[in-house]
């Protein structure tokens, strides 16, 4: 899944809002006719919540705004015999 968010910071010294777009993205799931769809999709999801968790931590005085884009990869395959 990728995750793309509107994050805002104001510069302290001119009161200039800054906007930037950043990305998120989650780890490849494979998924199975018999995986949980639901438990899968929530796995990314809270991956995606951890890494802009550990961003907005990192000091550089970012805020989340919104989310302006979300995808979610799917690739079925199919095995034929022979």
């Amino acid at each position: 899944m990728i995750l793309r968010c509107t994050m805002e910071r104001v510069n302290i010294k001119t009161g200039q809002i800054h906007k930037c777009d950043k990305q998120f993205h989650s780890e490849m799931e494979i998924n199975l006719q018999s995986t949980d769809t639901y438990e899968i999709y929530t796995e990314m999801k809270d991956t995606i919540k951890e890494r802009i968790t550990n961003f907005l931590r990192g000091g550089s005085n970012w805020k989340f705004r919104s989310i302006t884009f979300k995808r979610v990869f799917l690739h079925s395959t199919s095995t034929r015999t022979s």
